[in-house]
């Protein structure tokens, strides 16, 4: 399959795989029906496999990592193979991230390795300090990043600005250096 020219068509770029995954979340996002767009990126990268998905996450998050290996893999890319791959990543994901899962109700989420808990206020904000928490965590698995694209990270993931985004990864690219 000649993945560069289907990304192409799905105006999506096809050299970086994290531009592109922002790209993925942008069209779904943007979208009246994000389930229909990731199932339509779907559809061109699997050669007209016909989805069903019910979940707007879960599809964002299956186009997302087909997107990923066809631009990491080129030529070689494999349908069948990525889209096992990238349904053990979201089974993966969904026992150690529930809360992207999380329906109506949310669900207060518990960091692994730290064992703090995030709590939720009544309106279903953080709490004060949480943040920080989710931040630094955030930092830890996304260090490598630019800085642009970690602020527009932290901006999605916290629901920050862009200013506070910029303290957030400032500071935190400051204690790393020091540590």
């Amino acid at each position: 399959m000649n993945t560069e020219t289907v990304l192409t068509r799905l105006k999506i770029d096809h050299e970086s795989r994290t531009v592109a995954v922002q790209q993925v979340r942008e069209m779904c996002e943007a979208s009246s029906n994000p389930i229909a767009v990731a199932e339509h990126i779907l559809k061109n990268l699997t050669a007209g496999v016909d989805f069903k998905l019910t979940d707007a996450n879960e599809a964002r998050m299956l186009a997302a990592h087909l997107v990923q290996d066809a631009i990491l893999l080129g030529e070689q890319y494999d349908p069948t193979e990525a889209l096992q791959k990238a349904a053990l990543k979201i089974a993966n994901r969904r026992k150690s991230d529930p809360w992207l899962f999380a329906k109506d109700e949310p669900v207060a989420p518990q960091l692994d390795e730290s064992g703090t808990k995030v709590v939720l206020e009544g309106d279903q904000k953080l709490k004060k300090g949480m943040k920080q928490v989710l931040a630094a965590k955030l930092y830890e698995t996304n260090s490598h990043l630019e800085n642009k694209d970690l602020i527009k990270l932290f901006e999605k993931e916290l629901d920050m600005s862009t200013a506070g985004a910029r303290t957030y990864v400032y500071g935190l690219r400051k204690k790393a250096v020091q540590e």
